[in-house]
């Protein structure tokens, strides 16, 4: 019996699914309260992602052209460069440890994963 891949749905479901740049500093902003209030409890204590890190991941898909997430303005980029922007900022980043943790934090954010208060290991 096969399974279907809810994971990789969901991942194709963002991938097509496009958002103007007009609405990319709504997106900052739902993503920053987000990680404000988002955290996950494991037996090594608290987990929380850096609202930096987001705001690093939103520069690297609105401000610089160089980067692999980059949407010009005069194209609309889809939820998956800001999602795969913010993945790369927390593997670059110097936290080695957390980064599975880190990486659940962000599919709650997109809503991949459900948020749950009491999501103690």
């Amino acid at each position: 019996m096969n399974k279907v891949n809810d994971f990789e749905r969901k991942i194709k479901s963002i991938k097509n699914n496009f958002i103007s740049t007009d609405h990319l500093n709504e997106l900052l902003g739902e993503l920053i309260n987000k990680t404000l209030l988002y955290e996950y409890n494991s037996i090594g204590g608290k987990i929380k992602l850096s609202t930096n890190d987001i705001i690093k991941a939103y520069d690297d898909v609105v401000n610089k052209p160089t980067s692999n997430y980059y949407v010009s303005t005069t194209t609309e980029g889809s939820y998956h460069n800001m999602y795969s922007s913010i993945c790369n900022q927390i593997t670059q980043g110097k936290d080695i440890i957390n980064r599975f943790e880190k990486t659940l934090l962000v599919g709650m954010l997109f809503n991949f994963i459900r948020y749950e208060t009491n999501n103690k290991a």
